[in-house]
């Protein structure tokens, strides 16, 4: 589903892609910015580095994911079809078309099951089949860049994902108001407006027609060595991220450094540092669904406000005088089901709760103990297992954000 057209000049695009990076707040157009320049020289990124994480858009109804600025700049990137809600086999097949292409797959009604392939493509791993004769195999190499975008992505609950993903939560745009000078207080939607119109009249397919001069200057900064030098440089930078965590912030910082050369803006690296300082925090070793986001859900359902109790059969988890975190892996999955209607069975049952807990050194019969956490004071004890200090603080943490 991409167009690259070449129509009018260069300036053409230069023009339009900073207007469009202005119908966004400052630190989500930067992000998203820079990720989408860097999909555009995906092939060469990965080169340096394992890894290139998907885009998570995850935001409310109205917030702008399907209309304006993310529409705009991913076709000003070539994409002529932009969002779409893809089955399986329709998603790999378009993800193993264009190695500088942003594929943008909306409100999917289960994001789990993208998952796996997620894990995927951020490695630049194949996906294999069996072909039409039944005796042969045919292999799709995933080479695309991925954009999720709904309500509830479920993509911050396991570290797996978290590593692999930049997640973007933008706010409501129906209040920003003109960034274009003689226009103040008034509201930007007219800007978006005037600027499809804008496109409308380039060509047939909208920005589209002038993407190829995005990948025309991409061609001559290659040409001069730059986007190379910028890559070495951003490679060897040096940071308290390791990891998944530090390639993830490596892609942006490269993308931020090639968007203000196709920009002529040199703001987005500034921003996108800010975002990453503020936004991508090292996981700690082993760090999993439990901690992620099962123990915090529990505690924010049912620790506050402190009054908060569980229906029958005691709290999942409970923070002692101590502040540390006890939960019971049991009640856990029975609560969790009971709220959600169904368990992912990988990472929320009973079962790979607990294993997931002593991959973390937790639990074990000699650090159990037993409590009474229901309404019910003759109701029996039920067994508990703790967390560790620095993992009490973390889950508490995130069971308040």
């Amino acid at each position: 589903p991409f167009v690259y057209g070449a129509r009018g000049g260069s300036s053409r695009a230069t023009v339009r892609g900073r207007a469009i990076l202005a119908f966004e707040e400052e630190h989500v157009g930067a992000v998203y910015g820079s990720w989408w320049a860097a999909s555009l020289i995906k092939p060469m990124i990965l080169r340096h580095t394992s890894m290139f994480p998907v885009m998570a858009v995850e935001a409310a109804s109205g917030s702008g994911k399907t209309n304006g600025f993310f529409s705009m700049l991913n076709r000003l990137g070539g994409n002529i079809h932009g969002e779409g809600n893809y089955s399986a086999p329709s998603l790999r097949n378009a993800l193993s078309t264009n190695n500088g292409g942003v594929i943008w797959v909306d409100d999917l009604d289960d994001p789990r099951r993208v998952h796996e392939l997620i894990r995927l493509l951020t490695s630049g791993s194949a996906m294999s089949k069996m072909g039409e004769d039944h005796k042969t195999t045919v292999t799709y190499q995933l080479v695309a860049s991925l954009v999720l975008s709904g309500e509830a992505l479920a993509v911050d609950g396991q570290k797996a994902m978290i590593e692999r993903s930049v997640i973007l939560r933008p706010d409501n745009p129906t209040s920003r108001t003109s960034q274009i000078e003689g226009r103040e207080g008034e509201s930007q939607w007219d800007d978006v407006l005037e600027l499809q119109d804008e496109a409308d009249e380039i060509g047939p397919h909208g920005l589209a027609d002038i993407a190829g001069w995005v990948i025309a200057n991409l061609a001559a900064m290659n040409q001069e060595g730059k986007i190379e030098r910028i890559i070495k440089s951003q490679v060897k930078r040096k940071d308290d991220l390791i990891g998944r965590l530090a390639e993830k912030a490596t892609v942006l910082r490269i993308g931020s450094q090639v968007l203000a050369e196709l920009t002529g803006q040199n703001k987005w690296p500034g921003l996108v540092d800010e975002w990453i300082r503020d936004n991508i925090t090292q996981t700690f070793v082993g760090d999993n669904a439990l901690t992620m986001e099962v123990i915090p859900w529990a505690l924010s359902t049912y620790q506050w406000p402190e009054d908060a109790r569980a229906m029958g059969g005691g709290r999942p988890a409970f923070i002692d005088e101590d502040e540390i975190v006890w939960f019971s892996p049991t009640r856990l999955a029975q609560v969790r089901l009971e709220k959600m209607g169904k368990l992912t069975e990988r990472t929320e049952t009973a079962n790979a709760l607990i294993e997931q807990a002593r991959q973390m050194g937790l639990g074990g019969k000699e650090n159990r103990r037993q409590f009474r956490t229901g309404q019910d004071t003759d109701q029996s004890k039920r067994w508990y297992w703790p967390c560790t200090p620095e993992i009490s603080k973390i889950v508490v943490e995130r069971s308040k954000e």
